[in-house]
This record gives C-alpha cells, sequence and structure tokens, in this order.
C-alpha cells in the first residue's frame, strides 16, 4: 500500500513541475507541446479468459499544437497488465475425452500504440476542455500457467477510441 501510495504521489508531482514549467507559455496564450503519464486501471472487456480488475498499466502520450490553432497531433504508447489466480479444477476437453485436474494463473499483457488527434475548446485559457480521438494497434499476449507448464497465444490488434474532459 505505502509503494501505491509513494507512486501515485511520485506521478502527481511529476504531472504539476511540467504544469508548472509550462505556465510562462499559458500566459502569452501560446502552446506548443502537451506530455503526459497516467496510471490505467484496466477492466476486461470480455470475461472468457479472465475477470478482475487490473491497477498495474499506464500510458505515457506526447502531443504537439499546431500553431496558434486549438488542434494537436500526437502518440500514445501504453502498457496494462492483468493477472488472476483460478483455485484447483478439473477442465475436460477433447469432447469430454480427456480431463486434467489443475490450479491456473492467468496473465495478460497488453501494449496499445496511437496516433492522437484532439480540438480544444476554450484554447489558451486556463480551463480548456477537449475532444479527441486515437486510432492505433495493440499488441496482446496471453498465458495460463498450469503448474509447471504454459499454454500462451500473441497476437495483434487494431482499436479507435474517443476522448474528453472538462
Amino acid at each position: 500500500m505505502n509503494r501505491i501510495l509513494s507512486m501515485t504521489m511520485a506521478c502527481l508531482l511529476c504531472a504539476l513541475c511540467a504544469a508548472a514549467q509550462d505556465g510562462a507559455r499559458s500566459y502569452n496564450k501560446q502552446l506548443n507541446n502537451v506530455v503526459g503519464l497516467s496510471w490505467e486501471i484496466a477492466v476486461p472487456t470480455n470475461s472468457n479468459f479472465l475477470t478482475a480488475t487490473s491497477l498495474a498499466g499506464g500510458k505515457v502520450e506526447y502531443r504537439k499544437f499546431l500553431p496558434g490553432k486549438p488542434v494537436s497531433f500526437g502518440v500514445s504508447l501504453g502498457w496494462n497488465s492483468y493477472e488472476q489466480y483460478i483455485p484447483t479444477q478439473t477442465i475436460t476437453y477433447d469432447n469430454g475425452t480427456k480431463a486434467i485436474t489443475t490450479d491456473m494463473d492467468r496473465n495478460i499483457y497488453t501494449v496499445p500504440v496511437a496516433a492522437l488527434g484532439h480540438y480544444y475548446f476554450n484554447y489558451g485559457k486556463t480551463v480548456m476542455p477537449f475532444v479527441g480521438l486515437g486510432i492505433g494497434a495493440q499488441y496482446s499476449e496471453q498465458t495460463i500457467y498450469y503448474n509447471i507448464f504454459e499454454s500462451d497465444d500473441y497476437n495483434w490488434g487494431s482499436w479507435c477510441a474517443r476522448s474528453w474532459e472538462r
């Protein structure tokens, strides 16, 4: 718990330092760059493999403003890790002709990469609500550990996401 609290405080301190460094630029209403570092809390969208919510994830992003315009473009790179322990049970397969009794540890690692675009309302003001769109790809690795054995699958997918903030 102390480690999570320490990491949260460190992230908040970094965000405040970044905001303080950009304060001189926002005074003259000319923004150039946005750098973001965030802690990602992830919920699985499909309960076929695991159902546990993950607190182990993060994202780094960079946005560049068009000169004098309320528009920015950029990139983001994220990481999420899911883990769920399944107690000992008997699982049948091959139409019920085979069975295995074991406990399991199921893991998913994802790495999303995206191109971003944002539009800002109240451009140059202290509070700037925005809407955004991200389009990209995501690498995913799923692994099940059965005692000393493992089954794994690796794949890529595409995604599109929208964002807004007030």
